[in-house]
């Protein structure tokens, strides 16, 4: 073996890496909703920690747009406005047809099988209350944006679209799962047809008609 270093020692996770671990699931997995309040001492009690991690983590989560810290210090799970929310799912819709546009140039058959996993496990979701089918969902959309290359694309979706997560957890107990399969499923027979103006289409239309049930719960 060289002489030379050619690995680094692994770091540790740090207690403020664990606490921000588990804020961020509670919030995104819909456990803590919007205009919840974030008390240091109390999550420094349940997680058996010192509220200093806490209080990183919390300054971490802010700096991603997750929490709010308001005046004299009262912290809060972000609430977007309906503005905020429909200018998320403009920018959105922007970058997924972008996203459709340069899979479909070229073969997209690596794309249509990654998608159809994702669709699976979906189905799978939707027949086993136990199983994360908003996370699925998630993956979907966030494969169509990973899988153009473009890291930047996958990045800017990536921060827009984790901001709406909390919502659409939500909104999705209220939703006919079977129709949001279908929906994904129409969409990834459009890509593997190569008729992008129709995968367009159904993009937008599926897009917008989320936009408008998330614009409920505001």
């Amino acid at each position: 073996m060289p002489s030379a270093t050619i690995f680094t020692k692994e770091k540790k996770t740090t207690l403020r890496d664990k606490a921000l671990a588990q804020v961020r699931q509670a919030i995104l997995s819909g456990k803590l909703k919007p205009g919840d309040r974030l008390i240091e001492q109390e999550l420094s009690e349940e997680m058996g920690i010192s509220r200093l991690p806490i209080r990183e983590a919390i300054a971490s989560l802010e700096h991603e747009g997750l929490v709010t810290i308001e005046p004299y210090k009262k912290t809060v799970v972000t609430k977007l406005s309906p503005k905020e929310i429909d200018e998320i799912y403009s920018i959105r819709e922007l970058l997924e047809l972008h996203a459709l546009q340069l899979l479909m140039r070229d073969d997209a058959s690596a794309a249509v099988a990654r998608l159809e996993e994702v669709i699976r496990c979906m189905e799978e979701g939707w027949a086993d209350a136990g199983s994360d089918f908003v996370g699925n969902d998630f993956a979907f959309h966030e494969s169509l944006c990973q899988m153009t290359g473009n890291s930047m694309l996958h990045k800017l979706w990536l921060m827009l679209s984790t901001k709406i997560l909390v919502y659409i957890n939500i909104e999705a107990k209220r939703s006919s799962l079977p129709l949001m399969v279908e929906n994904h499923r129409k969409l990834c027979r459009l890509i593997a047809a190569g008729d992008l103006a129709a995968a367009s289409e159904a993009l937008k239309k599926h897009l917008r008609s989320g936009r408008d049930r998330v614009l409920g719960l505001a």
